[in-house]
């Protein structure tokens, strides 16, 4: 059995020989014009081919040795050509099967090395024009409808969507005494008993570093406090390829403005691991976020929040049952927060217990408690869980889990990726009931290196969760 770091030397292994080979491909493309140019611009074409190709490979290498304006102009570059890598090679490749096609139809051989086309009889003819004259069609007609795809592409990414879902519980609540309410809240003395639903915003994938920087990250959090939800929930992969960006940046700022009357929660995701989980986790401790690894939180209303310590990061986590019947491990405790001016509802470390409602009463701010001890409940009424890669649903379902948010997949992010993902994920993106369990996937509010969505969108999810 391989370990985690052998598979992931395994696959850069892998990345930086599909980068150089691609690579290759579109040099030589691009060559067979350049070459009868002056030797000037043939110079300049390869000083250029070259800073697209080492771009990327520098930024990912030097992440932790260069200047954080330099790792953003190189990451830049490389991701944006990352995009022109895939598009150009699948146009080249189909107008050379379709040019080949064209030859042999018009009853013209066409031979392999420079497709140059040879009617049969008669000297070397070639067909509709020259062959040099095609190769520059298709060079130059190649990079200018790329260059469209991905400034669409860009403008989708830069432009996240709002996507709303009502989804309806039907829960019977046994052995609790409440007057037709869901939730019990007191907000400086304004009571929302009587409210039967619970407003929440799950993202995931941020993916913050050297391109989705702190400018971006402020943009993102007005996007979601505008929602106005009850508890926020983040499903994983705040940190991109490595933590030094966000803390630089100071990012924890902005991230400690997401707003929230129950809380902001969050899973860890496999970016988490390989951006270092020791530098991730000392940059969340910095935040507001109530981090749930292989733990439980309970919020007002007996609303149960499960997250999973992430499957790649750490292969024995603990299973759902286990995390369930931890049971309780603080005796006789009153309510803590880690820190007095975290608005966040009450929770308990490790947070295995299930808190019952009622006597814990909580203000916007600064958080204060009931000054007696918290009692505790088995049966909560909705259980909600954090998982960042959205594998072994039919877990989640034995579990008896009401509603699970997860992320990773981007739902592939560019064509045509969205396809292949949904063939790996039994969800790959959007909502599935599985049973009493139901399950919802986000594409992500970020992404990882290419700075586009073709055939997906970023998204912010705001479920309005109805309990019956």
């Amino acid at each position: 059995m391989w370990s985690p770091n052998t598979i992931r030397m395994g696959f850069f292994v892998v990345v930086f020989l599909v980068h150089t080979a691609i690579n290759a491909y579109l040099f030589y493309r691009g060559w067979g014009v350049v070459k009868t140019l002056p030797k000037p611009a043939k110079i300049g074409y390869c000083v250029v081919f070259a800073v697209l190709y080492l771009a990327f490979l520098t930024a990912m290498s030097g992440r932790n040795i260069l200047p954080l304006g330099v790792q953003k102009i190189l990451y830049s570059i490389g991701t944006v050509w990352m995009g022109y890598m895939l598009y150009l090679t699948a146009y080249f490749l189909i107008t050379d099967l379709g040019y080949g096609v064209k030859c042999r139809v018009k009853g013209i051989r066409c031979r392999v090395k420079g497709i140059r086309c040879k009617v049969k009889g008669t000297p070397y003819t070639f067909y509709p024009t020259p062959f040099t004259l095609y190769r520059r069609v298709q060079v130059i007609s190649g990079y200018v409808l790329v260059s469209l795809l991905l400034l669409y592409g860009n403008y989708q990414f830069n432009h996240p969507k709002i996507v709303e879902k009502e989804i309806v519980l039907n829960k019977g609540i046994a052995g609790q005494a409440r007057n037709d309410s869901l939730l019990e809240i007191a907000d400086a003395g304004a009571s929302l008993a009587g409210a039967r639903s619970l407003k929440i915003v799950a993202v995931s994938d941020f993916h913050l570093g050297v391109q989705i920087d702190k400018k971006k990250l402020q943009k993102y959090v007005q996007l979601i406090n505008a929602q106005q939800p009850d508890v926020i929930v983040i499903a994983g992969d705040l940190v991109d390829n490595n933590a030094l960006p966000l803390n630089l940046e100071k990012m924890e700022e902005e991230i400690n403005q997401l707003q929230a009357p129950l809380g902001v929660y969050f899973c860890l995701g496999n970016h988490e691991y390989l951006s270092g989980i020791d530098a991730s986790e000392a940059f969340l401790k910095k935040t507001n976020l109530i981090v749930l690894k292989d733990s439980v939180a309970t919020i007002a209303g007996g609303v149960q929040i499960i997250g999973r310590d992430d499957k790649q990061g750490n292969p024995n986590r603990l299973s759902l049952k286990q995390i369930q019947g931890k049971g309780c491990k603080v005796k006789g405790e009153g309510c803590k927060v880690k820190d007095e001016n975290n608005p966040a509802p009450c929770t308990l470390h490790p947070v295995p217990c299930t808190l019952h409602p009622a006597p814990v009463t909580l203000h916007p701010s600064p958080v204060t408690f009931h000054p007696s001890p918290c009692t505790f409940h088995l049966s909560p009424v909705v259980t909600i869980l954090l998982d960042h890669e959205p594998y072994n649903l039919e877990e989640t379902e034995a579990a008896g889990i009401d509603l699970q948010f997860s992320g990773h997949t981007h739902h592939g992010q560019i064509f045509p990726f969205n396809k292949l993902v949904e063939h790996l994920f039994e969800v790959a993106y959007g909502y599935k009931q599985k049973g009493k369990t139901g399950v919802y996937v986000t594409s992500g509010i970020g992404l990882w290196g290419p700075p586009f969505r073709i055939g997906t969108q970023s998204e912010i999810v705001v479920v309005k969760l109805v309990i019956n």
